[in-house]
């Protein structure tokens, strides 16, 4: 019972931006709780919606997550996964042989993977073997 006491208020502290006050809280989905007489969600991906002094603040959250240079998609910007700084428009896919060719990722955000990508083509296809002589083996 002590165990779950201590993590009720360990809880009650991170959900708390300014503990001084009743209104000062952030839920677990972003927006505040009741305090502010509702949810203050703008329905923004790109925002952090919180509940200050009973206010709805609604306010711009770090839009480069992974911190390679790239926006995110979801926000306006190219960057297709920011949660991983190797996959974004300035890397490159391939060429034929390298490992971004068989990871299983799009490292350069143009919607194609792996052997999908030209960039993961083999360059020039290797020459056919000549062909046997149609008398080859016979005398």
């Amino acid at each position: 019972m002590k165990g779950k006491i201590l993590i009720l208020m360990v809880l009650s502290v991170c959900l708390c931006l300014q503990c001084g006050t009743e209104t000062d809280q952030i839920d677990k989905y972003g927006d505040a709780g009741s305090t502010c007489g509702g949810d203050c969600s703008d329905g923004d991906p790109c925002t952090l919606d919180i509940c200050v002094d009973g206010q709805c603040l609604n306010n711009a959250v770090d839009l480069d997550a992974d911190r390679d240079g790239y926006v995110c998609a979801e926000c306006g910007g190219d960057d297709c996964d920011d949660h991983d700084y190797v996959v974004n428009p300035g890397r490159s896919e391939g060429p034929y042989g390298d490992a971004t060719c068989t990871d299983q990722l799009d490292n350069d955000c143009d919607a194609l993977t792996d052997a999908q990508d030209p960039d993961c083509e083999l360059a020039e296809q290797p020459p056919d073997p000549p062909a046997a002589p149609p008398f080859a083996g016979r005398f």
